[in-house]
């Protein structure tokens, strides 16, 4: 099957273009090298405007190596950000899980200012924290004082250095942000709290991207099934990953465009953030995709993973169905069956979803809660136990 090998998403097709080589970034409003903008230091330590990155490549999807410029407030200017008296003691880089192929603490990536620096030895994991779940990354000891800033008391730079030979992918959205974010740790007495900012980077969308994508549906709920339609690809092309915004879903499916070069497959919508996300194909080297949302759960009541319904029942549990109106088909979750090859996965149910119609078999009545709800399970005198729920 065809394995992904990169992170995040991409849009339409668009021009064929030169590869980026090590070009220079700079956000808008950037200082230049002299001076110091007019405007005083946030609270974020970060002297506005200063952030800029250097790649050794910027296509969309790829493998590059980068370096983050950015000059830290001077000491006598940056109030302090947490309790009125700290300041960070750490320094960290952060950026979306999988980006990496290896341990983020051992992928070379070096905090410097001139001769002066952290060498990646000193590099630790990116501590517990919000975020956390989402993020990966590295952090270093907070510099001290006196490297902060210039002998003319200007801000100094600093770069974040991280090697090609990291594996760092590049985002799968030409034109979007890096996702790269610098963070900062405040003590003391195990009080942390992270200020993030984002590094603007500019990606290229690959040479020769061709083709369209179109999805039965925008909007997909966690466990729902889309049906993704695309045309204008090399005829008999192979796919090479499928993307659902950082979920790798290319293991479900070993694709190729027929002889039109069209295609067609549905993917599941994996358990994802509300919000919006992108579907990307990768075919023939090119990617593109297309936009998808995921509503937000109601009343504060999220999708249930149909395993943790089962586990509830305590071994009362038989199955579930459920009839999906907009592609006039059923999915079902039977534990005795599972993901058997002879049966089709895309007609599997993963999850319980709020304002949802079920029938679901047992094995002897009972009484019990599921989503906030007190259901009372029947079974009737001939002995048919299955009873039909709204979620």
């Amino acid at each position: 099957m065809a394995k992904a090998v990169g992170l995040f998403l991409v849009l339409a097709a668009v021009a064929a273009v030169a590869v980026g080589i090590a070009a220079l970034l700079v956000a808008p409003g950037a200082v230049g090298a002299q001076g110091m903008p007019e405007v005083g230091c946030p609270r974020s330590e970060i002297v506005p405007g200063s952030i800029a990155v250097t790649s050794t490549n910027r296509e969309v999807g790829r493998v590059s190596g980068h370096t983050i410029r950015f000059r830290l407030c001077p000491t006598g200017e940056s109030p302090a950000a947490a309790g009125g008296t700290d300041r960070p003691v750490k320094i960290g880089l952060r950026w979306r899980k999988g980006w990496f192929l290896s341990n983020p603490a051992e992928a070379g990536i070096q905090l410097r200012r001139g001769d002066y620096s952290w060498h990646s030895d000193a590099a630790e994991e990116l501590p517990a924290g919000p975020g956390s779940w989402i993020y990966s990354g590295v952090v270093f000891p907070f510099p001290p004082d006196d490297l902060i800033e210039t002998d003319a008391g200007a801000a100094a730079d600093w770069y974040f250095d991280i090697p090609s030979t990291a594996g760092m992918l590049n985002p799968r959205l030409p034109g979007g942000e890096s996702g790269l974010q610098l963070v900062f740790y405040y003590g003391p007495s195990g009080y942390c709290k992270e200020y993030a900012h984002k590094v603007p980077l500019t990606l290229l969308p690959r040479p020769n991207t061709e083709g369209i994508l179109r999805l039965s549906e925008d909007v997909g709920r966690p466990g729902g099934t889309i049906v993704v339609q695309g045309s204008g690809f090399p005829p008999l092309a192979p796919m090479q990953s499928i993307w659902a915004s950082f979920v790798d879903l290319s293991q479900y499916h070993d694709l190729a465009t027929d002889d039109r070069g069209n295609l067609e497959f549905e993917f599941q919508v994996p358990g994802l953030n509300p919000g919006k996300h992108h579907l990307t194909v990768e075919v023939n080297g090119g990617i593109v995709g297309v936009s998808f949302f995921v509503p937000q759960a109601w009343d504060g009541i999220y999708y249930t993973p149909v395993a943790e319904v089962a586990e509830r029942l305590d071994g009362n549990f038989v199955r579930s169905f459920h009839y999906r109106c907009d592609t006039k088909t059923w999915i079902f979750y039977d534990p005795e069956v599972g993901h058997n090859s002879n049966y089709n996965a895309h007609y599997t149910q993963h999850h319980f979803i709020p304002g949802s119609r079920y029938w679901l078999l047992v094995k002897e009545p009972m009484e019990v809660i599921l989503n906030r709800q007190v259901r009372n399970l029947t079974c009737r005198a001939d002995g048919n136990c299955w009873n039909f729920i709204v979620w």
